[in-house]
């Protein structure tokens, strides 16, 4: 008698909490409160807020439990500026979406526009190139390894001397020559010993003379 009696005990106990997790599922799927309301997003700049909603195929009304995390944050991956992306639920009724923006570092002119290139090199957007952007020229063609070490040389700058940077001319990686205002030039040669270079080409452009070569940092030479 006693065993049955527990047998109903652990029976009606399991019993109750299928009933309960039957009743939360369903509020969780079918009361307003806990359904998609409002799409936050955040830590965009370049990138407006309507199209990454838009992108992340997130539709308001829709149970907050049904979002698909992954394939939401997926499709604002696609967009161009976007190099990272955290989709999450912030119940009872928000979807948050977190990006992160790529740098833009540097910009190529080409016939079909300005392609701007990531702090890893890689070009991802033709627009108009925004403030603190450096031009580089030599190269006919995009090419993110080149790109790469364009990069390293100009974010090697202090915050002064990239300020005053305009232009980086790169026909090879062994040949990057800086172009600064004022007319000052400043060759470089490859990025192999950047950071020493970097404090040469802060000293040089304190100098009289407006063309340099540190591309032996510790002989810097004033060319004629």
């Amino acid at each position: 008698m006693k065993v049955a009696l527990s047998r109903k005990v652990i029976f009606g106990g399991v019993g109750a909490a299928v009933l309960l997790a039957v009743v939360a599922a369903a509020v969780l799927l079918f009361v307003p409160t806990f359904q998609v309301s409002r799409i936050d997003v955040t830590g965009n700049s370049e990138t407006a807020a309507e199209e990454v909603e838009s992108a992340s195929g997130i539709a308001l009304g829709v149970p907050l439990v049904r979002l698909n995390l992954q394939q939401a944050a997926e499709g604002v991956a696609q967009l161009p500026w976007v190099a990272k992306v955290n989709v999450e639920r912030d119940f009872p009724s928000t979807a948050r979406i977190v990006v992160e923006e790529r740098q833009a570092v540097l910009f190529a002119r080409r016939n079909d526009g300005e392609h701007l290139v990531d702090a890893t090199g890689r070009p991802f957007v033709i627009q108009t190139p925004p403030s603190g952007c450096v031009e580089v020229t030599g190269p006919k063609e995009d090419d993110p390894a080149l790109f790469a070490d364009v990069v390293t040389a100009v974010t090697a700058l202090d915050p002064g001397a990239r300020g005053h940077l305009e232009r980086v001319d790169a026909p090879s990686k062994f040949e990057l020559k800086l172009f600064f205002a004022g007319g000052k030039e400043v060759y470089w040669g490859s990025t192999e010993h950047a950071h020493d270079k970097a404090k040469a080409t802060s000293t040089v452009l304190q100098r009289e003379g407006q063309r340099w070569n540190v591309s032996a940092p510790g002989l810097v030479t004033l060319i004629p």
